[in-house]
């Protein structure tokens, strides 16, 4: 369908959100945004896999503790 169009090849976008969401520091958004990225394409999207490798860290479990006392 994108006929060799990169912007509109399966996870490009996310990958792309991705990538300016770490840049300004929102690491749980760049972690949601990789993570799109690899679910359509993860054959493509390596880029996206590494990122998601190396965002592992980032969770919520600062913020469900919080909920629970």
């Amino acid at each position: 369908m994108a006929d060799g169009d990169p912007s509109l090849d399966a996870g490009y976008l996310g990958e792309r959100l991705g990538k300016r969401y770490e840049l300004i520091g929102d690491l749980h958004a760049a972690k949601y945004w990789y993570g799109r990225a690899v679910e359509e394409n993860p054959e493509v999207r390596l880029t996206s896999v590494e990122a998601r490798t190396r965002l592992s860290h980032i969770g919520i479990d600062q913020y469900v503790e919080i909920a629970e006392k």
